[in-house]
């Protein structure tokens, strides 16, 4: 029945006042739909008040009395008959309302107290129904109803008309009861409503309109598997989730691989379920979201966020806040913007979708379900470049150009211009041939064009131009301005108010490279050049594919010194020749690795690692493009590459070092090195500028985060694992190969079994972590692994002893162990708990907690502290705290679960921590991780920070008290703000000193402290643990001067050096980039050239152009 009609004339409606939200709306279309298709004659109150008690519907019938209260969730609530009810937000947590139950009960009684007021006599009690529209949420638990109350759904509605009473007043008389309250008499439904919701739905209807045009995307989104938790998803099951409301998602994944294409197929299907999705572009966030909510929703809609917002509550319509690009917010920034996204989450009882290439800050704030995409597979690439031919098929020689790209936007640009490109073309060319599609006759004019922009924007390290400038630029080539009008239909160009900027970053690094090798004019030395600025990181394969001139190229290839670049010529990327170059390349480099291990001496040495060093006079100098080859070999070799090569190579040296070891063991054995192990170390572990070529190889192996992910690789190498006559050094490889798949247990058995007697010290770690790994093994292959660890003999080396232990840990072989510890634990915290005034049993205490997380046995003492009574796990932590000494370990996470008692009677156990680490500490970031969470924790407490000032000694102590201060007052969550940023004015004037260079190194100490837990700490309010998101304006002030550099920064811990210098200066940058203006960029242009803080302040750029196109 349409709102407007005129009602059915058996049907008579009063309303108190207009009906203002949707639920009552929906409700009373529904009675009247009901009622008329049952012809039966009825009266019905709306939104009336009786005695200060606001009431939904009074539905009179002949034979019933029925008081609706009309409500509608769209996330799980839960409650019982009493008390209030709650709905869960986003974050995990309950927010609580009033108990509808109840209120639906009390209305029914208001109602028969006015009813026997104006009749004068007792009237029977009516019948009452709490409706949920349209239905009660998903996962909700609420009180089922009883004889007082019935709940239900909207499809409950009609059950609930169906009951009958034996007495009731006539319609006529109810008719004189609604003239005796003076409510007023209407003929249609939406007579009955205010007019706010249908101006509400036209805003919404016109916002959705524009949010579907805006975000629906040319291209289908090619369906591919994704993680969710530990089992396998499809990306059409994730927008189902998301569509209908069954979850909030985190979707994390590397650049490129379809997030923002699948949140904007989520957030368009999540609007054709009747929701409302709003992208929160949080690039652009700095500090609150209120002016990034406006923005967008502004351009969708032309009205506020919170109009917006407003109407969609108002018509309890579902919201969905798309968050995309997460990791686009700065990183000091982002533990504020995840507590503003729970509080938005909060505030409006939304669905939250989350797109980022890293972990949330703080996302113990948000109870986001993950949902891991991986890289785009070959699979989904070629699906991606069919879909963009329509579905012909692919030119063989296309084949390699999808394997040698990453994104799914190159994929697609393979299929859509793929057929102009000829065999082993790069990914500059892929961008070149879409262009000339594009632009067909302009191809030449608009490239021109193109590349001059390109390169003007690259020289000014800027990302956009005015349109004035455009205009000049083609002024200045005689360009007509047709060609930037074509260039802005075809998608190479965008236009945003009065500044141009490429359509997407892959187009400006295309066309940049374009500039480069236009302006080089044939020369090598200048493409050298641009290949080595900061600014063209991430354009060298793009620079090196443009390159068309063999004999350019030749020269090009020669001079390359980085391995990103080797990296993606061995991948295809800079096309054929290059990729054929670098693998001629490769194969020579192994030769000369086998050469230099055939003649390689070593020598005992004090100066070398382990008291033996190699002979450098036998070492192959390495030139800077083959250390360049050495850089990218891992990569490779986890790949399935050279395997044989290096195997062969290592057996080499493996000879020679068993060859040195007879020539050296006389003086070893007299100086007392452990010879066998010291060669192994300085040919396989320890690099250095005196190493051999295989053993930087080795080194980037073992250190870094190589991974075997390819069955076929996996295979390969267990197969080598299990066959006979491996070195030492093979082995070793091995094993370093092995990582990221699962090494068979009875192949670490056989390893242990046959190589263990003589390994060398880091051969035998690298045995034992293995045999760690092996715990998904069947019960009888972790038994055998079990025997043969159990079955080593007693090691002379205390490490060698804890890895044994750490191995049998991992294997589960201490579980029964641990649970007989348990009795132990509990007397050990027993006797220590005897005397808590004890200096001795307080150090014992602090021992105690720290097995907690570094004893063979810790899972005993974990369950039995966690099992102790509040009051005693309190003293314990108490005596903990009072224990410890200067420089222990593990004490952050102790002053947390202290504090987290929320009892003030602990601060003089924490007080003692707000002390300034010692200058000297070893372990820098962990005692600025106690010193700052101490500071916290005493402010949540209320209780009285200690005055440190006497124990300053110089600017950087003063200015690092000065931070503690900052901390302290700003989690002073009992005061009002006005009083808390009072507070810290003082020391915000010790850290504004700019003249003594003291305050930017503290400041990043305690912004980069690496502290988990403080949600555990008491307080209303969310901790603040980020003096740059307290005062960014101070902190700008304060960056600007360290990166003006009129005066030299200085280091509060005595091993301040240059690595400390740039890592503040990065800060600096980083703070700038969300809190900087256009005063900024021409400072931070000044470190584009830096080879350290260039990548840095590029991005800062950016950033900051992008927040002032914005606003």
């Amino acid at each position: 029945m349409a709102t407007g009609k005129i009602i059915a004339p058996k049907i008579e409606i009063f309303v108190g006042s207009p009906i203002q939200h949707e639920s009552e709306r929906s409700v009373i279309e529904q009675l009247v739909r009901l009622l008329a298709a049952d012809s039966l004659p009825a009266v019905i109150f709306a939104n009336i008040s009786l005695s200060s008690r606001q009431v939904d519907f009074v539905v009179a019938l002949a034979n019933l009395t029925l008081v609706i209260e009309a409500k509608s969730y769209t996330r799980p609530i839960r409650g019982g008959e009493n008390g209030p009810w709650q709905v869960q937000v986003a974050s995990g947590d309950w927010k609580e309302f009033r108990n509808p139950y109840a209120q639906a009960r009390d209305a029914a009684l208001a109602v028969r107290d006015a009813m026997r007021s104006f009749a004068g006599t007792e009237v029977q009690y009516p019948g009452a129904a709490l409706i949920f529209t349209p239905d009660i949420p998903r996962e909700s638990q609420i009180y089922p109803g009883d004889f007082k109350v019935s709940v239900a759904g909207s499809s409950g509605l009609h059950a609930a008309l169906q009951a009958r009473q034996k007495v009731a007043w006539s319609l006529d008389r109810w008719k004189a009861f609604a003239e005796h309250l003076r409510l007023t008499p209407v003929s249609t439904v939406a007579a009955a409503c205010d007019p706010v919701l249908f101006e509400a739905e036209d805003l919404l209807r016109q916002y959705v309109a524009a949010f579907r045009h805006t975000y629906t995307h040319p291209e289908p989104l090619v369906p591919f598997t994704c993680r969710l938790g530990d089992e396998t998803a499809s990306s059409d099951d994730v927008v189902r989730l998301v569509a209908n409301r069954h979850a909030d998602i985190l979707i994390q994944g590397p650049s490129g691989c379809g997030k923002t294409l699948l949140a904007g197929k989520a957030g368009l299907r999540f609007t054709e379920q009747s929701g409302l999705a709003i992208t929160v572009p949080v690039k652009d966030y700095a500090g609150g979201l209120k002016k990034v909510l406006d923005r967008e929703v502004g351009l969708l809609s032309g009205a506020s966020a919170a109009t917006v917002l407003g109407a969609a509550k108002r018509l309890n319509r579902p919201l969905l806040f798309v968050v995309d690009g997460y990791n686009e917010c700065s990183a000091p920034e982002r533990s504020s913007l995840t507590r503003a996204l729970a509080a938005l989450a909060r505030i409006y009882e939304a669905n939250l979708l989350v797109t980022s290439q890293c972990p949330l800050a703080r996302g113990d704030l948000l109870a986001l379900r993950t949902v891991e995409v991986p890289p785009a597979t070959p699979e989904t690439k070629t699906a991606i470049a069919l879909n963009a031919t329509g579905g012909d098929a692919l030119p063989n020689e296309l084949e390699h150009l999808l394997g040698a790209v990453a994104t799914g936007l190159e994929a697609r640009l393979i299929g859509e211009a793929g057929q102009q490109l000829s065999r082993g073309s790069s990914r500059y060319a892929l961008f070149d041939a879409f262009a000339r599609k594009r632009l067909d006759d302009m191809a030449s004019d608009g490239i021109r064009l193109l590349s001059q922009v390109a390169g003007w924007l690259s020289e000014r390290v800027a990302f956009s131009l005015s349109v004035r400038d455009l205009d000049r630029l083609m002024g200045q080539d005689g360009a007509p301005h047709s060609t930037a009008t074509r260039l802005r239909t075809a998608g190479l160009l965008a236009q945003r108010g009065d500044r141009i900027s490429f359509a997407h970053e892959m187009f400006f690094d295309a066309f940049a490279a374009e500039n480069v090798i236009r302006r080089a004019a044939g020369r090598p030395g200048p493409v050298l050049t641009a290949l080595g600025a900061p600014q063209n990181a991430e354009r060298k394969s793009f620079i090196i594919g443009a390159i068309d001139d063999d004999r350019l190229r030749d020269q090009v290839l020669e001079g390359l010194t980085d391995a990103q670049s080797i990296a993606a010529c061995i991948a295809g990327a800079c096309g054929r020749a290059a990729r054929e170059w670098a693998e001629m390349r490769c194969g020579a480099l192994w030769e000369r690795l086998r050469a230099e291990a055939l003649g390689v001496s070593f020598r005992i040495s004090d100066q070398g690692w382990m008291n033996v060093a190699f002979e450098e006079a036998t070492l192959t100098k390495w030139t800077a493009l083959e250390r360049a080859f050495l850089a990218v070999m891992p990569q490779r070799m986890v790949e399935g590459h050279y395997l044989d090569e290096a195997l062969d190579t290592i057996g080499v040296l493996d000879r020679r070092i068993a060859e040195e070891g007879a020539r050296l063991r006389d003086e070893a054995r007299e100086r007392k090195v452990a010879l066998r192990s010291a060669l192994f170390a300085n040919s396989y572990v320890f690099q250095s500028g005196g190493a051999s070529g295989i053993t930087h190889i080795c080194a980037h192996l073992h250190g870094g985060f190589f991974r075997t992910t390819r069955d076929a690789v996996a295979r390969t190498i267990q197969r080598r694992l299990g066959g006979d006559g491996l070195s030492p050094g093979q082995v070793y490889l091995l094993l370093m190969l092995s990582r990221g798949a699962e090494v068979a247990a009875p192949l670490v058995v056989r390893a242990l079994e046959t190589h263990w007697a003589g390994a060398p010290y880091h051969l035998q770690l690298d045995l034992l972590d293995a045999a760690r790994m092996c715990r998904p093994a069947n019960d009888s292959d972790r038994a055998a692994l079990i025997a043969a660890v159990e079955a080593l003999p007693q090691p002379r080396h205390v490490f060698i002893s804890t890895m044994i232990v750490e191995a049998l840990q991992g294997l589960g072989a201490l579980e029964d162990s641990e649970r007989e510890h348990i009795a132990i634990a509990r007397e050990e915290v027993r006797q220590c708990l005897a005397d808590p005034e004890d200096t001795d049993r307080c150090a014992m205490a602090y021992g105690l907690h720290s097995a907690q997380f570094d004893h063979p046995y810790c899972g005993a003492y974990c369950e039995v502290i966690a099992d102790l009574p509040e009051n005693e796990r309190k003293t314990l932590l108490t005596m903990a705290a009072n224990g410890a000494g200067d420089t222990a370990f593990f004490l952050a996470p102790l002053l947390i679960d202290l504090a987290s008692f929320g009892d003030s009677g602990v601060g003089d156990s924490i007080a003692r921590w707000t002390a300034l680490p010692p200058k000297d500490s070893v372990m820098p970031q962990d005692g600025v991780a106690v010193f700052v969470v101490a500071h916290i924790a005493l402010a949540r407490l209320g209780c009285p920070l200690p005055d440190r000032q006497g124990e300053a000694v110089g600017h950087s102590a003063e200015a690092l008290i000065a931070c503690g201060a900052i901390l302290y007052w700003s989690n002073r969550v009992e005061l009002d703000e006005t009083t808390r940023r009072h507070a810290c004015a003082a020391s915000l004037q010790v850290l504004v000193r700019h003249e003594r260079g003291a305050a930017l190194d503290v400041i990043r100490h305690c912004e980069r402290a690496l502290i988990e837990g403080v949600r555990h700490l008491p307080g209303p309010a969310p901790v603040e643990r980020s003096i740059v998101n307290s005062f960014p304006v101070e902190v700008a002030e304060i960056c600007r001067h360290a990166l003006i550099g009129t005066v030299s920064q200085v280091g509060y811990f005595r091993h301040y050096s240059e690595y400390d210098r740039r890592q503040n200066l990065t800060l600096a940058i980083d703070v700038l980039a969300y809190h900087g203006k256009s005063t900024d960029l021409s400072l931070l242009r000044r470190f584009a050239t830096d080879p350290a803080l260039g990548t840095s302040a590029i991005a800062a750029v950016r950033m900051i152009e992008e927040r002032l196109a914005s606003t």
